[in-house]
C-alpha cells in the first residue's frame, strides 16, 4: 500500500507481528522525502468483533514510532527527535 502523508510519499510493507483471523498489527513503512529515504514503524492494530449473526465491529487504531534508521536520518539533518515528534 502507498499513500502521501503531509506531501511525503510513504510505501507500507506489512510485516505481520500478530496475525490471527480477527486481529493484525504492525508494519515497516518506507518514507521518501526530498532529503532521502528512511523507514518508520507503523502500528496499525485492526480487530474484528462479532456483534451478532449479521453484524460485526471493525476497529482500527494507528500510531507510529521511529525506527533506528529514522532517528539516524533525523540526526544527520540536525533535527532532534523530540522536536519532530512535537510537530506531528
Amino acid at each position: 500500500m502507498s499513500e502521501v502523508v503531509g506531501a511525503v510519499p510513504m510505501g507500507q510493507h506489512d510485516v505481520e507481528t500478530l496475525g490471527e483471523k480477527d486481529h493484525h498489527s504492525g508494519s515497516i513503512s518506507d518514507i521518501l522525502t526530498p532529503t532521502g529515504r528512511t523507514t518508520i514503524h507503523v502500528l496499525s492494530e485492526q480487530s474484528v468483533k462479532a456483534i451478532d449473526d449479521q453484524r460485526c465491529e471493525f476497529t482500527n487504531h494507528v500510531g507510529s514510532h521511529g525506527t533506528e534508521e529514522f532517528i539516524a536520518f533525523l540526526d544527520r539533518q540536525g533535527i532532534p527527535f523530540d522536536l519532530f515528534r512535537a510537530q506531528r
